[in-house]
């Protein structure tokens, strides 16, 4: 059976093109021979107000998303749990708050026993217990204070997205309008995690907003995309303390590109390249890891416009960019020793998709 990826949708066109209205989560199939792809349900596989934001504990076959409403006064947004059924279906069974507007971000601990959800707009993070069936259980909510200077989109607080640490003790999460990574801990006795919001955190270089991040797998290293200045910053981690040493900053877009703002960074399996996804630029572009730091190996368009979002496949074979204005994913063939994109020339059409990820 062909790998299935399931695809989340901004559902507010608003003036940002004519794509046909987009509202759910799809379901889509991927031919690991030849980087095709196919919608596997001509309807979504699950109604949902802007799923932004997926991620997939497969232990459980359960897929979670954030939910946004269009309006600024129907109180707190939702997270959602959907069973992935074997047909590739999803049938929702638990919603909870997420303490928040606009959450843009979703993780479940490795453990499998949490999720971590950022809301953007309030600057709030929820922190879920999950059930032995993956249903929600009680929630938490963390408040950021801010530290900035009330200038344009940095005007407040705006957690943007959680990474764990390969340890399975830290998570560091990206603050977008305070220049910070915050560092929260989990309490060996019982499990749970907590964040000291005087003391926990690696300021940014003032003004890049960092946005998405990823561990190094032996997790010494913390690369993050910062959205304002699309730049690369590189952290060195102490595992034993949970503290951050910033390392260096570095451009990811090569000379002469228009400017863009970043989307998305991920990492391949063995660490050895990174990739980021830079919109109204929209290219996508390549990265080798070594000892001395980050060197720049190539970037190609992305296919579209505004890639937002960008996943390998379980093998490390495709890359996908779901490319949010044009309502088109692409993929691109993965060269795995030296970490190069090639287009496959497939395509699928999923109007405003905003994230994929695999499911089982």
């Amino acid at each position: 059976m062909d790998p299935l990826f399931y695809v989340g949708v901004m559902n507010r066109p608003a003036d940002l093109s004519p794509l046909p209205f987009s509202r759910g989560i799809y379901a889509c199939a991927l031919d690991p021979a030849t980087g095709e792809m196919r919608r596997v349900f001509t309807e979504p596989a699950a109604v949902l107000e802007s799923p932004t934001f997926l991620s997939v504990d497969s232990r459980r076959n359960v897929l979670y998303a954030v939910s946004s409403s269009d309006s600024s006064n129907a109180g707190d947004d939702l997270l959602t749990a959907h069973r992935i059924r074997p047909d590739g279906s999803l049938e929702p069974f638990s919603q909870t708050s997420s303490g928040g507007k606009n959450p843009c971000h979703t993780l479940v601990t490795s453990d499998g026993k949490w999720l971590f959800a950022t809301n953007y707009s309030s600057g709030t993070t929820a922190v879920a217990a999950l059930q032995p069936d993956g249903s929600f259980g009680d929630v938490q909510f963390q408040s950021h204070p801010y530290f900035g200077d009330g200038r344009g989109r940095q005007e407040a607080s705006h957690p943007h997205c959680v990474t764990e640490h390969p340890g399975g003790r830290f998570l560091a999460e990206c603050d977008l309008g305070n220049d910070r990574i915050w560092v929260w801990r989990k309490d060996p006795s019982d499990g749970t995690w907590s964040l000291r919001t005087e003391e926990d955190f690696a300021p940014a270089p003032k003004g890049h907003g960092p946005r998405h991040a990823v561990f190094s797998p032996d997790g010494s290293r913390l690369f993050v995309f910062s959205e304002l200045s699309c730049t690369v910053e590189t952290f060195l981690f102490n595992e034993k303390t949970g503290r951050f040493a910033f390392q260096a900053s570095q451009p990811v877009l090569t000379p002469g590109t228009p400017a863009g703002q970043c989307a998305e960074i991920v990492s391949s399996t063995d660490g050895r390249f990174l990739y980021f996804s830079s919109r109204n630029a929209d290219v996508l572009s390549v990265f080798a890891v070594t000892a001395a730091g980050l060197l720049h190996v190539q970037q190609i368009p992305a296919g579209g416009e505004i890639p937002r979002h960008i996943t390998l496949d379980p093998s490390g074979s495709f890359l996908l960019a779901s490319c949010q204005k044009t309502g088109r994913i692409f993929s691109f063939r993965v060269d795995s020793e030296t970490g190069r994109l090639t287009p496959t020339g497939h395509s699928v059409e999923v109007p405003w998709c905003a994230c994929a990820q695999f499911g089982t």
